[in-house]
């Protein structure tokens, strides 16, 4: 939600647009320190690496989404709905 408030949730499903559009980039970094912030260093060490905010997501997603961990799926959830931005 919090993401989706940002207007940033196209970086989520939508891969990276082909452009060198800085205001890209910059909300891209915005939300892939969003997610690294909220994620335990664990999880967080397998996904820092990667380039894109989509790539996290996906990874992310490949990792917990299935019907034999809900409630790692909904700790997970639950920590991306309670970022917040400074100020």
């Amino acid at each position: 939600m919090f993401i989706g408030v940002q207007n940033k949730l196209a970086h989520l499903l939508n891969p990276s647009p082909a452009t060198t559009d800085e205001t890209w980039f910059f909300s891209e970094y915005c939300v892939m320190t969003w997610l690294l912030n909220k994620l335990g260093e664990k999880i967080s060490g397998s996904v820092i690496f990667l380039t894109t905010v989509k790539e996290m997501w996906d990874t992310l997603k490949m990792m917990y989404e299935n019907e034999k961990n809900p409630l790692r799926i909904f700790e997970i959830y639950e920590r991306l709905f309670e970022l917040k931005q400074a100020d």
